[in-house]
């Protein structure tokens, strides 16, 4: 399970990465007779695709976004790394007391060793 919620999270950022690469990678200007019709607003600049790269360009965002959404709840609700256990351990605190707060550690210089 581990294995499956880090290869889910890496993928969804290889895909989100892949798709960005339209943003720098595509033409400038439409061109009806090659196919760039799809405009691309990359925040004001413009970038025109074709219908296979418009279809790659989606289905990249969409597939990041599962893929990153599916291996959130695959860790929130089955903890294969073990995360939310000692939270699950825990009691509330009685009528009057507070949380237990964790300790400060001793901040030393470098060469106060």
């Amino acid at each position: 399970m581990k294995a499956f919620v880090i290869v889910l999270v890496a993928v969804s950022f290889i895909c989100f990465g892949w798709s960005g690469s339209y943003y720098y990678t595509a033409q400038r200007q439409a061109n009806l007779a090659g196919g760039r019709i799809h405009p691309l607003n990359n925040h004001g600049t413009i970038h025109y695709l074709t219908d296979r790269q418009w279809h790659a360009y989606i289905y990249l965002d969409v597939s990041a976004a599962l893929a990153f959404l599916l291996g959130f709840f695959l860790n929130w609700f089955f903890d294969p790394f073990g995360d939310y256990q000692r939270h699950w351990e825990m009691e509330p605190p009685k009528r009057g007391e507070q949380w237990p707060r964790a300790k400060r550690r001793q901040r030393r210089l470098p060469w106060e060793v």
